[in-house]
């Protein structure tokens, strides 16, 4: 037993070693500090996945110090990802204390948002956008967070986390067009599973294109099958796969060939939904292009997501709407290359036709 809890200390020592504590200063203003954790080999011009990271409880360094460690330490440096975290400096001071998304009050908003601007300034946040996610108060600041400035991220994980203000649609809408995982342990205090509940299934009535919730049975307030990162990185993996996705599907309705084909791997194959299209990345593109070139695109509208990670791989189905053909679905694999970067290597397309005129349509086809 002993020299498994000095394998632990040295371990956790080792971690710690991975991060600097910096503080922001700005003009008139209390300064804040925060912690930063960088991949080895950091290149602040090439795009990197930033997660914000707000710790639980009381929100102080200690507290932050213990989280790092527990959930992000080790797999943000294998995986390549910046992680940010912010802290509290005063007595029951917490982020967004104050409830009410965009709420004047506490004034705990005004230094998120400023750390947000000084990141950005100071590295190539891939896709522009932040990813934000906390255990306990830190999932309450991280919804608070992405309602208050969706434009700024595009992935939320509370684990656990919920709405304040879960009754209020116009704050609600943003987080159904982004992914959101909500993860609580089933031996939680009941006050804070209806909560995490009654947000989830808010989101859900709302249309949530992508939403992840999950109870494990038998697990404390912040749950253990989080230990170690693996699984909430595989989660926040799953929320670049999805950011590629919605690339793809943007770059096509605007007739943007560049974009739109840079979102597939060198050797991706597209499937389409006639029998005979089975395209290489070349034979797509020549298929395609002219089409582009006129400003022709075409529309598919997510209407639910769903994506599963196991290494360098992710596994994807979407359903999506088209004008013209109405419900379809799309589904495929993503991989990482060595650079971080996720992108398709075979996507499918196709009509989603419902089982009850399955016959009539196989009839049509047949009487051709």
């Amino acid at each position: 037993m002993l020299t498994i809890a000095i394998a632990v200390l040295a371990a956790l020592s080792a971690s710690a070693e991975t991060r600097e504590w910096r503080t922001l200063e700005r003009d008139g203003k209390p300064p804040l500090r925060y912690a930063m954790l960088l991949p080895d080999a950091f290149d602040a011009t090439r795009p990197t996945p930033v997660v914000l990271a707000f710790p639980p409880g009381a929100q102080t360094a200690e507290v932050a110090d213990k989280a790092l460690a527990q959930y992000f330490d080790v797999e943000a440096k294998r995986r390549g990802f910046v992680v940010v975290c912010p802290i509290q400096e005063t007595a029951d001071g917490r982020f967004f204390a104050s409830g009410a998304a965009g709420a004047a009050g506490d004034g705990s908003e005004e230094p998120v948002l400023a750390l947000l601007d000084h990141v950005s300034a100071q590295m190539n946040v891939e896709g522009g956008r932040f990813l934000v996610c906390g255990p306990s108060n830190g999932g309450i600041a991280a919804l608070h967070a992405a309602t208050t400035w969706p434009q700024r991220f595009r992935g939320v994980v509370a684990f656990p986390g919920f709405l304040r203000n879960a009754d209020d649609e116009a704050v609600l809408a943003p987080l159904t067009r982004m992914p959101i995982a909500l993860f609580a342990g089933g031996n939680d205090d009941p006050t804070w599973l209806e909560r995490t509940e009654r947000t989830r299934a808010r989101l859900a009535q709302l249309g949530a294109v992508s939403l992840d919730a999950m109870v494990f049975p038998g697990e404390a307030h912040r749950p253990a099958s989080l230990d170690g990162g693996v699984r909430l990185f595989d989660v926040l993996d799953g929320m670049r796969c999805a950011t590629v996705l919605d690339t793809l599907h943007d770059a096509a309705s605007k007739a943007d060939g560049p974009r739109y084909f840079d979102t597939f791997t060198a050797d991706a194959v597209f499937i389409g939904t006639d029998a005979t299209e089975r395209w290489t990345l070349d034979q797509f593109k020549a298929y395609a292009e002219p089409f582009f070139a006129q400003g022709k695109g075409w529309t598919y509208e997510p209407k639910e997501r769903h994506v599963r990670v196991d290494g360098a791989c992710a596994w994807f189905d979407e359903r999506l709407d088209n004008a013209k053909y109405g419900a379809t679905r799309g589904s495929g694999v993503l991989t990482r290359g060595a650079d971080g970067t996720w992108r398709i290597a075979h996507y499918v397309l196709s009509m989603a036709v419902p089982n009850d005129k399955a016959a009539k349509v196989v009839d049509v086809i047949r009487g051709e």
